[in-house]
């Protein structure tokens, strides 16, 4: 500005300005922001820096001068708002479009501005200050993001409404409308191109209301030169006027069918011109680029879905042509796609499965394969569509009438001209009858090779063209050559016997002859050539002879025959000797059936007797002549000709009789006893009887004698039962009885009161065991397992041994495994432990040591013998008494079996042990060695406590104890004071109860209308039994939970405890709750109504 000649200028030099002036100078001088101020009247401009980029050429002479001269392009634009600032009224714009030559040529600009009043120091108005920003390139981004949104939502909507359609036509004629509609044009048009690329039909348009349609045949030429030379080049055509921009011949062309401006978008495939689309307007028109993109991405975007649609045409006619072939194909056809799903079946598939259309596709076509196979087809057709490969598959396919017949399943991979992975092709093909002969043939193969296998025939053949033979290792062998060694037609000769050479030489050439064609069919001998050995060879064959004649092969068998010659030469051999030898013979059967004290007859399968020998006589007192003739059965016990008959028609059917008895009337009337063995033979009975009457008189007397021994020991055992269970029994009751009557004392003290009621528990307690003992020594007791720990059992048990066993035996445990649950009876565990340890301090007299030993053990390993086996818990009680003697052990466990003195032992002790072992599934041993003591070990089965119930040391359940809290319980009870008191027990508890007198009451009120949580029933009841109960109600409600109880049933202690829950009695309240609880929990949320 200071290097600036000011005298040209309308404002004078600078340092004549008016402060006003040069206040605005220095303010948009400091500015970065683009400002200029035009001051005086003249309005001569000044600007700083960053307005000098927006002037552009005009820069620097615009320094100074006239505003108006500056932007004259402008001057229209602009003036008003100059005026108006120079008038003291401030003015703005937002985005003022102003088409500005500041680059020597015209080019459209936006600017936002503000134009405002400067005053001299006089007030008045002398000049205007601007600050302005040009937000022309925010402008035309905008502009282009409108017109893009509005591109795309216009490609949108034409592909939303064409991408349905199936007809080229359509989707053409939808097209043009939308583009017609959306240029706002006159007219929008497609054609196609003839082959010379100069004809062309424009055979669819669309016309705005009140343009003409231009449908028609045309010239291309007669559009001028410029159209043939871009189009046919294959660049558009734009004509915004056609009278200022072509000759007038060619304008009149387009001005003929009402178009002044128009762009023509040409489709060039494969080097030619194929097709147009044109957009027209009526009016001259300046086209933009953005009409030109939209009409040239139109054009690629509908020609594409016109080829798309012809495309899918074509592949639907093809797809009907092939399903027409399919259908008619004799076989099923199917056809997948690249995920392995079917997506095609014919008419054959459907029509052999009966599948209904559609239910084969996907993997549904595997339901109808057999089952057996399912798996086999359907990993097989996975595999090679993973693979991509081939495959063949054979399995049986289910006819429509429900039969199976075996099918081929073969498939070929289908792929695209990319080389994409389609999918499968396949035919299935009915291959049963296939198989049948094929299992024929090779069973027939079968039995050919079976047939020469146990003939012990070898197969040969000689082939003369090339002078070969085979042979298989039983023909070399029959020539004593090894199975390895390779064989000629020299070694068949050399191995010939000289004697037989001539006559096989010649029958194997009479076989080659083609003029004979003989049976090759001769025996010969052969000396080996490796062991010398002469054998007999049977050889059959037949020449193959070739169309001119000529004998090509000879194939046949060949057998040893060595043994049969041994056999025909010993056979002569006996025929020389075989009539003196059967004389001989006779002679000794004759006085066989002479001198026999067995009876011996002949007789026809009706019973008639055509011989007899004479032990008849001697034996049952009939002679000859008084039995030929007459029928067995007339002399049979009537008891036993029923048998008797049968027997004989087994006979009749060619079946030998085995020793069978019955008995014959002796001629004085008495019967005896025979035991028959009879064989069929020429339509005759061959038997022959031995008198037993004597052996069965001492089977019976035997039988009398020991049912006698058997009833005289089991008086005895009832007798020392009687008089030992009395004895208890009594003691007890006396126990019971007596609590009870000073219970009944109004003023016995709490202390003493609760004392009593003590002692009739324990006392109930000790009868239970007692009868418990009595149980298992008659192998009859009814068991209650449960889950405890044997280790912690022996440890709560074993102060009371030692009060049994006595202050002057030691006793030590030793527990080796602290995980030692079993699943037994643990008031029956003790016992045994109890029986075993008495037994140890008897055997001690009172002093030594006793060593309870405790551990796990596998008896599969040990060698556990017994009904055992598995992981078990083992007790052992070793003592250091006198032992047992080899001779008594094999007797220890038998009931009242003792070694003791009358009146020390009843001998019911082990075998208590023994019983609760083997009804607990377990076992028990004995090792002993005389004066240095015994070792008695029980097994029984290990369990994992984990889920279960486990009783603690003392007996008692570690579950949380429960009441019923309105659980409902039937119970069954025959016995009215039992029934009342359970009823009344269970109320106590919380129970809700209702009372059954039979299994007949109880299912009546399973049938009603209340409901019941669980059944409580007795086992021992008339009529039907609670077992019998407890199966009939699980029949009718599966989900209701049974509970039986009882003192002693013959059924639960032979047969177990049919799956139920057992409650044995006597039982306490809480171990009823308990045990109640636990069925419940079992059994789960089932309920029955």
């Amino acid at each position: 500005m200071r290097a600036h000649d000011w005298t040209a200028s309308p404002l004078g030099r600078p340092e004549t300005w008016p402060q006003s002036l040069r206040s605005v100078v220095g303010l948009i001088l400091g500015s970065k922001f683009p400002m200029f101020v035009a001051w005086g009247p003249e309005l001569g401009f000044l600007y700083n820096d960053a307005y000098a980029e927006i002037l552009g050429a005009k820069h620097p002479a615009a320094l100074g001068a006239r505003f108006q001269d500056i932007w004259a392009e402008i001057w229209p634009d602009i003036s008003p708002l100059i005026t108006a600032a120079m008038a003291g009224e401030g003015t703005f714009r937002e985005n003022l479009p102003l088409l500005m030559n500041r680059k020597g040529f015209d080019e459209p600009t936006w600017f936002t501005f503000s134009y405002s009043p400067v005053r001299d120091e006089d007030g008045q108005v002398a000049g205007m200050y601007c600050a302005c920003t040009e937000t022309t390139a925010t402008v035309i981004a905008e502009s282009r993001l409108r017109e893009s949104e509005a591109r795309l939502a216009f490609l949108d909507r034409l592909g939303a409404e064409t991408v349905a359609l199936a007809d080229a036509d359509a989707v053409l004629a939808v097209t043009t409308r939308l583009l017609g509609e959306h240029l706002d044009l006159s007219v929008c048009a497609y054609a196609d191109m003839d082959e010379d690329e100069d004809g062309f039909t424009i055979r669819g348009d669309w016309a705005a209301p009140g343009a003409k349609s231009i449908l028609g045949r045309y010239s291309l030429a007669a559009f001028g030169k410029l159209a043939v030379t871009n189009l046919t080049a294959g660049l558009p055509l734009v004509i915004n006027d056609n009278r200022r921009e072509l000759a007038p011949e060619e304008a009149a062309t387009f001005q003929a069918i009402g178009i002044a401006a128009t762009i023509c978008m040409p489709l060039v495939k494969d080097g030619r011109l194929t097709a147009l689309m044109a957009i027209h307007d009526r009016v001259p028109r300046v086209w933009t680029d953005a009409e030109l993109n939209l009409l040239r991405e139109v054009t690629a975007r509908s020609w594409a879905h016109v080829e798309r649609v012809g495309a899918v045409a074509e592949l639907r006619e093809s797809e009907a042509r092939f399903r027409n072939m399919a259908d008619h194909a004799p076989v099923m056809m199917w056809v997948t796609d690249a995920s392995g799903s079917c997506t095609y079946l014919n008419r054959g598939w459907y029509e052999f499965t009966g599948q209904s259309v559609g239910e084969g596709l996907g993997l549904g076509w595997t339901h109808a394969t057999h089952p057996d196979d399912r798996t086999l087809a359907e990993e097989a057709f996975l595999a090679a569509n993973a693979a991509q490969a081939p495959f063949q598959v054979e399995y049986r396919l289910r006819r429509a009438d429900g039969s199976y017949r075996w099918a081929l399943d073969t498939a070929a991979p289908r792929f695209g001209t990319n080389g994409e992975f389609l999918g499968f092709i396949g035919s299935v093909i009915d291959i049963d009858e296939r198989r049948e002969a094929e299992a024929r043939l090779a069973y027939s193969e079968e039995q050919l090779r079976l047939a020469i296998e146990t003939a012990e025939i070898g197969l040969w053949d000689v082939d003369l063209r090339t002078d070969t033979l085979f042979w298989p290792p039983r023909i070399k062998a029959a020539f004593g050559i090894s199975p390895d060694v390779p064989v000629s037609m020299n070694d068949f000769y050399a191995g010939l016997h000289p004697d037989d050479q001539e006559h096989t030489t010649a029958a194997f050439a009479a076989a080659c002859d083609p003029e004979q064609r003989a049976l090759y069919d001769v025996e010969y001998r052969t000396i080996g050539k490796e062991d010398g050995i002469v054998r007999w060879v049977a050889a059959k064959g037949r020449g193959l002879f070739d169309d001119a004649g000529t004998c090509v092969r000879v194939i046949g068998t060949a057998i040893d025959i060595t043994a049969r010659k041994a056999e025909e030469r010993q056979l002569r051999e006996l025929n020389e000797t075989l009539e003196q030898r059967v004389s001989e013979r006779t002679a000794d059967r004759d006085r066989m059936w002479r001198l026999s004290t067995d009876l011996m007859l002949v007789a026809r399968f009706d019973a008639m007797i055509t011989a007899v020998n004479p032990a008849w006589t001697t034996l049952l007192g009939w002679s000859e002549s008084e039995l030929i003739g007459r029928r067995f059965t007339d002399m049979v016990h009537p008891d036993d000709i029923a048998a008797t008959l049968a027997e004989a028609g087994s006979l009749a059917k060619g079946q030998t009789t085995l020793p069978f008895e019955n008995r014959y009337q002796h001629k004085d009337g008495s019967y005896r006893h025979l035991s028959w063995t009879a064989v069929p033979g020429e339509d005759l009975i061959h038997a022959v009887a031995r008198d037993v009457t004597a052996e069965k008189q001492r089977q019976h007397e035997l039988a009398q004698t020991q049912d006698a021994l058997r009833q005289a020991q089991k008086m005895e055992a009832v007798g020392q039962l009687t008089g030992g269970v009395a004895h208890d029994f009594n003691n007890l009751l006396t126990i019971i009885k007596s609590s009870t009557d000073l219970l009944r004392r109004p003023d016995l003290p709490g202390e003493r009161r609760r004392r009593y009621v003590d002692a009739i528990s324990d006392t109930v307690d000790r009868a239970s065991k007692l009868t418990g003992q009595l149980l298992a020594f008659a192998r009859r007791q009814s068991l209650k397992p449960e889950v405890f720990d044997a280790a912690e059992r022996i440890r709560s048990v074993s102060d009371m041994l030692r009060t049994i066993v006595g202050s002057r035996i030691a006793i030590r445990t030793e527990v080796e495994d602290e995980h030692c649950f079993v699943d037994a009876d643990a008031a029956q565990f003790d016992t045994a432990l109890v029986n075993m340890a008495v037994n140890a301090r008897d055997a001690m007299d009172g002093e030594g040591s006793l060593t309870i030993r405790i551990d796990t053990a596998d008896l599969s390993t040990i060698g556990g013998k017994g009904d055992a086996s598995g992981a078990v818990v083992a007790v052992s009680l070793t003592d250091t008494g006198t032992g047992i003697d080899p001779e008594q052990m094999p007797h220890i466990f038998e009931p009242f079996f003792t070694t003791k003195e009358v009146g020390k032992g009843t001998g019911l002790g082990l075998s208590q042990v023994y019983g609760f072992a083997k009804q607990s599934g377990g076992d028990i041993a004995v090792e002993s060695e005389v004066g240095r003591g015994t070792t008695f070990t029980l097994y029984l089965p290990r369990v994992d406590p984990v889920g279960s119930e486990v009783l603690d040391g003392a007996g008692a359940s570690t579950a949380r104890r429960e009441h019923g809290r309105g659980t409902r319980v039937l119970v069954v009870e025959d016995n009215r004071n039992v029934g009342e008191f359970s009823t009344q027990l269970l109320q106590d508890l919380g129970y809700e109860t209702t009372w059954a007198g039979n299994a007949a009451d109880a299912l009546a009120y399973l049938n009603g209308q209340q409901a019941f949580d669980v059944v409580f029933s007795d086992v021992v009841m008339p009529g039907m039994n609670g077992v019998e109960l407890g199966h009939e109600i699980r029949r009718l409600y599966p989900g209701l939970p049974i509970l039986l109880t009882s003192g002693y049933s013959h059924v639960l202690a032979e047969e177990g405890r049919h799956g139920f829950e057992l409650l044995q009695k006597p039982y306490a309240a809480e171990e009823l709750s308990r045990v109640l609880r636990r069925v419940l929990r079992q059994q789960g949320a089932s309920r029955a109504t």
